[in-house]
């Protein structure tokens, strides 16, 4: 199946990219959000006529993202309390849910989605980095401490 792109997506193309993909992925996630329209020529016109604007939002989207970043980079390190039991293992762990309400109560703007995770929540007390990606081109790093109650 052949769509084109909407929107920047990251690792599949850029706005206007006409992209193969399996048809359950477009059909089911990037047709439905407005991601992609179906490569037909009719939508191949209807791009082209609002390809400005698009790429105006996409620029909107990148700025706000770039804002956004500045806001949690200077937030510093973000401090979770969690309780604690012997030899500092954690009771519970510590998830995006976790580190997402840190983050807006230290003044930043995330969601969870936004969060990434790729060896699950954290289990033991200590310093980790969290990557939050805020658009396909943001990405950071946080730094998260963990400590005892």
């Amino acid at each position: 199946m052949e769509v084109i792109l909407l929107e920047k997506i990251g690792k599949l193309g850029d706005i206007g990219d006409t992209v193969k993909v399996k048809a359950g992925f477009g059909r089911n996630f990037l047709v439905p959000h407005g991601k992609a329209v179906y490569a037909t020529k009719d939508n191949l016109k209807a791009f082209e006529e609002r390809r400005a604007d698009l790429e105006k939002q996409e620029a909107e989207k990148l700025a706000l993202a770039n804002k956004r970043s500045e806001k949690i980079a200077a937030l510093g390190t973000i401090i979770i309390k969690a309780v604690v039991g012997e030899e500092g293992k954690l009771f519970g762990s510590v998830g995006v849910r976790e580190i997402e309400e840190a983050i807006n109560a230290a003044g930043g703007e995330v969601s969870r989605n936004e969060i990434n995770l790729p060896d699950g929540a954290y289990k033991q007390i200590g310093e980790f980095l969290v990557d939050i990606q805020l658009h396909s081109d943001v990405t950071l790093s946080v730094k998260v401490l963990i400590e005892p109650e």
